[in-house]
């Protein structure tokens, strides 16, 4: 996600709404936005850890969740740019 707040006299919004803040980094690798792209983005190993619903179609998330429980060590490392 992108944001971008206006800052200034002339702007309207002031400097003193941003005291005290966090950043927090939601490492959900396979929620509903990165799990729905896994599919797309690591066809391979989609394919090799295929799992499906009740009516024998792919889900992209627990097929995600599949390739994260059996090598949790592939993700030891990620970086971000900030």
């Amino acid at each position: 996600p992108y944001a971008f707040f206006a800052i200034g006299e002339e702007t309207g919004c002031s400097a003193d709404h941003f005291k005290n803040m966090r950043i927090v980094f939601n490492l959900a690798f396979c929620g509903t936005v990165s799990g729905n792209r896994f599919t797309r983005e690591c066809p391979a190993l989609a394919k090799k850890f295929n799992v499906t619903n009740m009516e024998g179609i792919n889900d992209p998330v627990e097929t995600c969740n599949a390739y994260v429980e059996s090598d949790p060590e592939a993700l030891d490392e990620a970086y971000w740019k900030i």
